[in-house]
């Protein structure tokens, strides 16, 4: 909704309010009746969900373990907007204020409240008999009701539903002002205040996360415990996000134009956005507990009887032991989460007017992302890199003869793991899970360059060319959770490389032409007028290729690489006419060379880097046609007929090698067709 208020002809006030929702299922059936369906005791009857019952060897039953949750999401946007003109000065100010709240992933996900049960073919099978675990039937079981191992989600002492909302609102302000300084120069100054509130839970006490300083009692007094609550757990707002931006424009003479600019630019990411608090514990350990019940016995017994229903819950929820969690998995909120990721651009641009109608740009164009959504700190918990001397020792236990002959010892009482595992920061949890992490940079540096015919004598064109460059230490997903880790989180700059969707050079051309002849009139008009011919064609380079392997490093760290041989081409010089897709045993071609790499000694890091800066996978070239006929019936209605070529010249673009070093029979190698093949369609229809 939309409202614009003349105040006086220089001045005018624009309102706006808009909502929207999201409620959907995404669950196949529908979930809305949840255990009514199949009233499983112990699962209460109005389960978000359906029971999910897999048989093993036949169609899942139910759709509680499917991805997609029963939501009710609503963002709430207010804004105001002030246009005011004052002789040379055209100022806009105002601000928007949004109120978001979305329904938590992890209540549903993974089973939820509703759960899931399997059913195996042992509990069918005969244990004395001596080919036990060849026979019974998974289906047999399930019509008898014995479950093998079983999930399901618990938020409360009965294991009633629960609804988790997250709620994170957000302010800005901004003003800007446009000055005609001279009739061929104009500024344009602005300053945006962006106030992003990080996500919270709508129930205040709800929320829990570790503190690093924290003594855990559970741990004899270390460092690392569980704090609860919004207050103690979720950083404050960051208010020091200030936006400025400039531009000029200064017109050279009457047919050239020079621009340039900067700003900074702040976007809605890390914890002032949803997402990422599905991982780990949600944020929410001590207050739902995750029922895992494995089968222990092999099949002999099943770990419950559907008649009987899910085993009842005998733990205290909500639980705030400080010590919650030790032995396993944690979760923390760091302070820089509440910081959103912002973009430094700049911008040096000439455009020039060319006869007949046709138009040149040249620009530099180039950024510096700050803060992105990383990975980098996934080994918050990582024994240094220090340790990596003990080698093999650091798998034994910690208190095996060889491990106390090295003076390890238990880091607290009770304490029973690997000698790794003593010697983490934090030993008392297996993992800590960081879904917030606002410290991945980028660069972008660019030449872009554009040649276009404005429509004039039945013709139009566009062809714009782009040399390019992004350098990253993170990868290009938008939640911490789904980029790559860093090998050693004390050294991050080993991750800088080329991103991993860089493309070098990018040239695409772009067509329209109406043929003579759409004036004839009669019969000659009407089939030889009316044709238009349009075209758009696509030339990229390929993308950096990732080359996997290493052995495996014991410090609760991201992987290995293996080490690049130098003077060694990566390439098999297999030429684009003699290489073939497929593996050794269909006379596939290798396109890269295995022998340009080799494992590194054990217990140490390769020297790859995460992608490599001079081998790129298969180019993209693709061209698209299409012929469109229009005969006119009168002045209000006509028949368009469209002959559509996709891939006009059916070029076939590989996949990506395979690039994993340990796997020497498929390294190398492509195994099929990334793109369509040629694709041609006809339509018709009449417009009026």
């Amino acid at each position: 909704m939309n409202y614009d208020w003349i105040v006086s002809p220089i001045l005018l006030n624009h309102f706006g309010f808009g909502w929207s929702g999201t409620r959907g299922h995404g669950r196949g059936l529908d979930p809305r009746h949840g255990n009514e369906y199949l009233q499983v005791p112990g699962i209460p009857l109005d389960a978000p969900a359906i029971p999910a019952m897999t048989i093993a060897g036949y169609v899942e039953f139910g759709n509680a373990d499917q991805s997609g949750d029963a939501r009710w999401d609503q963002t709430r946007t207010f804004l105001d907007t002030v246009s005011w003109t004052k002789g040379r000065h055209q100022m806009k100010f105002g601000g928007e204020v949004w109120f978001q709240s979305k329904r938590a992933v992890s209540t549903l996900n993974n089973g939820g409240v509703a759960g899931t049960a399997n059913f195996g073919r042992l509990e069918t099978d005969n244990p004395a008999s001596p080919t036990y675990g060849s026979a019974g039937d998974a289906f047999a079981s399930f019509f008898l009701g014995q479950v093998d191992q079983s999930h399901r989600y618990i938020c409360g002492p009965s294991a009633e539903p629960c609804t988790r909302t997250k709620r994170f609102p957000y302010a800005a302000f901004h003003f800007n002002d446009t000055i005609q300084l001279t009739p061929k120069l104009t500024l344009s100054a602005g300053l945006r205040y962006d106030l992003p509130f990080p996500q919270r839970d709508e129930d205040s006490n709800r929320m829990s996360a570790i503190s690093l300083t924290a003594p855990n009692p559970a741990a004899g007094g270390r460092p690392g415990a569980y704090l609860f609550g919004n207050s103690a757990v979720v950083p404050g707002p960051d208010k020091k996000e200030f936006g400025p931006r400039v531009s000029l424009a200064y017109q050279l003479n009457p047919r050239t134009v020079v621009r340039a600019g900067y700003g900074i630019i702040y976007s809605q990411t890390n914890a002032n956005a949803d997402g990422g608090t599905q991982f780990g514990n949600g944020i929410e350990a001590g207050f739902s507990f995750a029922q895992n019940i494995v089968n222990t016995t092999s099949g002999v017994q099943p770990v419950w009887w559907l008649d009987n229903g899910y085993p009842a819950f005998t733990g205290k929820l909500p639980d705030q032991n400080p010590g919650l969690q030790v032995g396993s998995t944690a979760d923390y909120y760091a302070l820089s989460g509440a910081k959103q990721s912002y973009v430094e651009s700049w911008q040096l641009s000439i455009q020039r007017e060319l006869p007949l109608q046709n138009f040149i740009d040249v620009a530099y164009v180039a950024s510096a992302g700050k803060r992105l959504p990383s990975a980098l700190e996934n080994g918050l918990n990582q024994v240094p890199f220090q340790y990596l001397s003990l080698g093999g020792l650091l798998n034994a236990p910690f208190d095996s003869p060889e491990a106390v002959a090295a003076g390890i010892v238990a880091p607290y009482p009770g304490f029973s793991g690997s000698v790794a595992q003593a010697l983490r920061p934090y030993p008392q949890y297996t993992g800590i899970d960081d879904p917030f992490q606002p410290i991945g940079f980028s660069t972008y540096h660019s030449l872009q360059t554009k040649l276009q015919k404005r429509f004039s004598q039945g013709l139009s064109y566009i062809v714009s060319y782009t040399l390019q460059k992004t350098i990253t230490d993170t990868s290009n997903e938008a939640y911490s959770a789904f980029n790559s880790g860093a090998r050693d989180t004390a050294r991050r700059g080993l991750e800088k490389s080329i991103a991993g969707l860089d493309r070098s050079h990018l040239l695409v051309a772009s067509f329209v032409y109406e043929l003579p002849g759409r004036k004839l009139t009669g019969p000659a008009g009407k089939i030889v007028g009316g044709w238009e011919v349009a075209g758009v064609a696509k030339y990229y380079s390929g993308t950096p290729v990732s080359i996997g392997g290493g052995g495996p490093i014991p410090l609760f760290a991201g992987g290995n690489r293996p080490n690049r041989i130098p003077g060694v081409d990566q390439r098999t010089g297999a030429s684009r006419g003699d290489f073939k897709p497929g593996g050794s045993d269909a006379g596939g071609t290798p396109y890269l060379n295995i022998n340009a790499w080799s494992q590194p000694a054990p217990f140490t890091l390769g020297n790859g880097s995460r992608t490599e800066p001079g081998l790129r996978g298969f180019p993209l070239f693709n061209e698209d046609l299409s012929f469109i006929k229009r005969t006119y019936v009168n002045e209000s209605v006509n028949v368009e007929f469209r002959a559509e070529f996709f891939n006009l010249f059916n070029r076939v673009i590989f996949f990506d090698p395979s690039t994993d070093t340990t796997d020497p029979i498929n390294f190398g190698r492509s195994f099929g067709q990334a793109n369509v093949p040629r694709h041609i369609q006809f339509g018709l229809k009449i417009n009026f």
